[in-house]
């Protein structure tokens, strides 16, 4: 896990305990290591029937996160 600077494993989308990270969050860290996997996770995305959904485009995340308030640019 050193090449990546993580300590856990799992899901490189996940967002589950994120609120409680110190630091560059896991997404600054993504886009620096894996550009093309935070592009897609962050971008797309729409409303349908008043659920989130993912799209082509990706998963549309970034929305996600600015609602909750967690830096990822």
């Amino acid at each position: 896990l050193a090449p990546t600077g993580c300590n856990r494993t799992g899901c490189i989308f996940c967002c589950f305990g994120i609120l409680q990270e110190k630091g560059k969050s896991r997404f600054q860290r993504l886009k620096e290591t894996h550009p093309r996997q935070y592009e897609y996770c962050i971008g797309g995305g729409e409303m349908v029937d008043g659920k989130w959904q993912p799209s082509k485009e990706g998963l549309g995340l970034g929305k996600v996160l600015d609602y909750i308030g967690v830096k990822y640019e």
